[in-house]
């Protein structure tokens, strides 16, 4: 008996009738796990380097529960070429996002700097107390690391806990981006530090972001 000729659709996987997407092994849109790096003791840095390929375009970082050792300094990141840290003032960032005060107060908080900076900086800031009840979570964009005609831009979402006391703090949301334009040579990696002291403990986790349409046509009489 002639099977059914009508088409769906099912994660993004165009099939026949008789068959669904999750028969499909592949098909979809993945992240790849390629490296973590987990940080239980007083640490300078956390880089990841070497894992960029023609596999994936795209990149990720998730960071987790991440704590300064001490509440002066500032979350930055570094671009990488050739296994080193690009440490030249030709960064530029910005960002901004919602605040909420003590649960009473909220507004808008931004950051960033025109040009000429020697990192790209983050949310996680002075003023934020490193206590384990208290997590900064942030996820780290890198777009097409490996390619040679453009420069470098990455973009971030964080979630941020600012305190400075057990009834005093500031929950953040933001959203910023990042560009280095020293040239356009293929990256090999990315570095996270503080600007001041080291970072306590935290959790980071690099993904490659793989992305296949397949489309299928199964014609069965």
């Amino acid at each position: 008996m002639p099977q059914s000729n009508a088409f769906k659709f099912a994660n993004n996987i165009l099939t026949n009738g008789g068959y669904d997407a999750a028969d499909l092994v592949g098909a979809a849109d993945d992240y790849v796990l390629l490296a973590t790096t987990n940080i239980t003791s007083s640490t300078a840095s956390v880089s990841f380097d070497g894992y960029f390929s023609s596999t994936y375009k795209n990149y990720q970082v998730i960071l987790s529960d991440v704590f300064p050792a001490s509440s002066s300094g500032f979350l930055r990141i570094r671009l990488r070429k050739s296994n080193a840290d690009i440490t030249t003032s030709n960064y530029t960032f910005g960002g901004g996002g919602q605040y909420q005060h003590e649960g009473i107060a909220s507004g808008f908080t931004y950051y960033g700097t025109p040009a000429s900076a020697n990192s790209i900086g983050t949310m996680l800031e002075s003023g934020t107390v490193s206590t384990s009840d208290y997590a900064y979570n942030q996820r780290v964009t890198i777009y097409s690391p490996l390619a040679t005609t453009t420069m470098k831009t990455i973009t971030q979402e964080i979630g941020l806990i600012k305190r400075t006391s057990e009834t005093n703090y500031n929950l953040t949301i933001v959203g910023g981006s990042g560009l280095l334009y020293d040239n356009t040579n293929a990256l090999s990696g990315i570095t996270f530090f503080m600007s001041t002291g080291n970072i306590s403990s935290g959790n980071f986790k690099l993904y490659g972001i793989k992305w296949k349409r397949l489309l299928i046509i199964l014609n069965t009489i």
